[in-house]
């Protein structure tokens, strides 16, 4: 990597860990493009290099985690396993201990919403396809991969968005559970030759 790959990196990450630090402390629709620079030590001008706007810190926030629970190289028998990986339960514990479905990202984006839905589930698709092509190389699908990772994508985001309004009376544990069971239903049925 050369030295101004590793400079934007660097940069990213500081944008990145900022905005995580400040939603702990206030909602989306509080914090600003500023707060997130003068919090990470850059200048407004680099901010917009790496990112068009907060909504895209977002989402880059949650590429990374994904990449965690897609691209993780014990995932194969994870995917279809009876229980739901680690990674995908420590995801939405996470998302449980910062208010859970009583706090809804989805109620505090306002504006924003119909962007991040629609970058977010296609980067999730995106990730879900790449861990398909990488983990079950071999195997032969039903489904068309594109549709198959959109599907998986559309599962994960319906679900995370709607988790305030439609059953907040699930749990952390129980919301793994069917996201799990969701999904590995959908995997193993792509798989059917």
């Amino acid at each position: 990597m050369q030295r101004g790959d590793r400079q934007a990196a660097k940069s990213r990450a500081a944008l990145k860990q900022a905005f995580k630090l400040l939603l702990k402390q206030k909602g989306y629709g509080e914090i600003t493009v500023g707060e997130i620079a003068d919090m990470a030590n850059i200048g407004r001008s680099t901010f917009y290099r790496h990112f068009q706007g907060k909504a895209d810190v977002l989402i880059a926030l949650h590429e990374d985690i994904f990449n965690r629970i897609f691209l993780d190289e014990s995932m194969p028998m994870e995917w279809l396993a009876e229980t739901p990986p680690l990674a995908l339960r420590r995801f939405i514990s996470g998302i449980y201990d910062t208010g859970g479905p009583m706090v809804s990202l989805a109620a505090d984006i306002g504006a924003d919403v119909d962007y991040i839905m629609r970058e977010a589930v296609g980067m999730i698709a995106g990730v879900v396809e790449k861990g398909l092509e990488k983990l079950f190389s071999d195997t032969e699908y039903s489904i068309p991969l594109p549709v198959l990772s959109q599907s998986i994508a559309g599962i994960y985001g319906m679900v995370l968005m709607s988790w305030k309004t439609s059953f907040r009376d699930v749990d952390d544990v129980q919301l793994a559970e069917y996201i799990h069971r969701l999904t590995r239903a959908v995997i193993k049925e792509a798989m059917k030759k």
